[in-house]
């Protein structure tokens, strides 16, 4: 049980509440997800005017994945990670939804599809942009391209995305061809 649920209290009743739930779905929001990216948007000439603070400073205010300090959490709030980080995350959801509807409007899949294409591209850019998506030399003498590190392989994911996105455009455009054809 304490494996599971590490915490004193922290039970399978105790993490369904609400109150709970909310609280952990905002963390993830504010703290774990805009972490992830942070470095890459700072890095990215096409992004990193989202943020108020150059590149360089990050690495001063950088937070480990569940870690909280209160001078860090407030220069985030003032450098507008977070609301980079909610921004991204209704643009995704919203672009997840138009794809979905793509099954019955293939006008509104072809809209989704597109824009998952754009937003991907944007993502695989940060492989040319961002140094820390590389493994950085330590010393092993294993170093740089073509060896990702975390980042870099959070990046690279986009490529199956894409992929994916490629083939809705195809299918949507055709359907909407389709639905021209009848019409006329």
């Amino acid at each position: 049980m304490g494996r599971i649920f590490p915490k004193a209290g922290h039970t399978p009743d105790s993490c369904s509440h609400p109150d709970y739930l909310r609280m952990d779905r905002r963390f993830e929001i504010l703290e774990l997800r805009s972490g992830r990216y942070r470095t890459l948007v700072a890095n990215s000439p096409f992004m990193s005017f989202f943020y108020a603070e150059n590149a360089p400073e990050y690495k001063e205010y950088k937070l480990k994945e569940g870690e909280f300090d209160p001078a860090k959490h407030q220069w985030h709030e003032t450098n507008r990670t977070y609301v980079f980080s909610r921004g991204l995350g209704i643009l995704i959801m919203t672009i997840g939804i138009l794809t979905f509807l793509g099954i019955f409007s293939p006008k509104l899949g072809l809209a989704g599809a597109g824009l998952a294409i754009i937003m991907t591209l944007g993502t695989l850019s940060f492989l040319v942009t961002t140094p820390e998506v590389w493994v950085p030399d330590l010393g092993s003498g294993e170093h740089g391209f073509p060896l990702l590190s975390g980042a870099g392989r959070l990046v690279i994911k986009d490529t199956a995305i894409l992929a994916g996105a490629i083939v809705v455009l195809a299918d949507s455009a055709k359907g909407v061809l389709n639905q021209i054809k009848k019409t006329v």
